[in-house]
């Protein structure tokens, strides 16, 4: 959650807007605010919001009660599930019976019950997949793991099908460990930047992630990335000896496309040697 807090700061900036108002319930963004600090699990500011509300005092309760991991050091992950599962369907019994004057607060209460449908009625506070994706798993599976994200990561790309780009599809095989998919995305979405492209295939080759087997381009794909770059580099008047460095580190043809740029190398660069 401390990811989406930072890459999303505008729930924090509305709440200083709003408890700056003179009558905080009377700011325009007053239940979005909540809900926003809601999906990103900035518990204790929600609360602070709620208990000035006329149902706060009923809301404020079960959010006070909320098991959070982060609480549980010293204690197992079953006792926690079992603590969490005891708090939910205490929230989800206390919705078919409640009373609120308002009707955010039933909204509220839905979010703490993990009902999808009130997630997809908020998903523009949430603005991203990933970000409602977070937002559910923390009111549905606090204890999900990486192994199984994909599965849920579909579901929420399915929320926003209008709205996703190349970088999503890049994301989603990410969460799926899909190494070389993500490097050929990568390479033909930013064909511009082949520093990302080189340096990912550097860090996942050497956490064993990308393996070396020889593609239909005579190198490993890592390699591919390196030669692209280092030809990017090699002709630059600053940074050419840079790229001969990338050059001798591809083992394949690393030394062939050395040769051939040399000789293409600008005097006034060769005057540097």
């Amino acid at each position: 959650m401390e990811l989406m807090q930072w890459h999303f700061p505008q729930p924090v900036e509305t709440l200083s807007d709003v408890l700056t108002f003179e009558e905080p319930m009377e700011h325009p963004k007053f239940w979005d605010c909540v809900i926003s600090l809601l999906f990103q699990g900035q518990i204790n500011e929600a609360i602070a919001l709620l208990k000035i509300t006329p149902d706060g005092g009923e809301l404020t309760s079960f959010l006070e009660k909320m098991p959070l991991l982060n609480n549980f050091s010293g204690h197992s992950l079953s006792e926690f599930k079992i603590s969490w599962s005891m708090w939910q369907e205490n929230c989800k019994h206390n919705l078919e019976s409640a009373n609120f004057v308002i009707d955010q607060s039933v909204d509220i209460l839905e979010i703490l019950c993990g009902n999808l449908d009130v997630f997809v009625k908020y998903k523009d506070l949430a603005q991203t997949w990933y970000h409602l994706m977070t937002s559910y798993l923390l009111y549905t599976m606090p204890t999900v793991t990486v192994v199984t994200l994909h599965h849920q990561a579909k579901d929420m790309m399915g929320i926003y099908k209008d709205y996703l780009n190349p970088l999503d599809e890049i994301l989603f095989s990410a969460m799926e460990f899909d190494a070389h998919s993500v490097l050929t995305q990568c390479i033909t979405q930013f064909r511009n930047n082949w520093w990302l492209s080189a340096h990912l295939a550097d860090i996942l080759y050497h956490a064993k992630q990308l393996d070396d087997t020889e593609l239909q381009y005579g190198c490993s794909l890592r390699e591919y990335t390196l030669l692209h770059y280092a030809s990017e580099l090699i002709f630059h008047e600053d940074f050419w000896s840079i790229g001969m460095d990338y050059f001798m580190e591809c083992k394949k043809l690393g030394k062939s496309y050395l040769e051939i740029a040399v000789p293409r190398i600008p005097l006034e660069n060769k005057i540097r040697l």
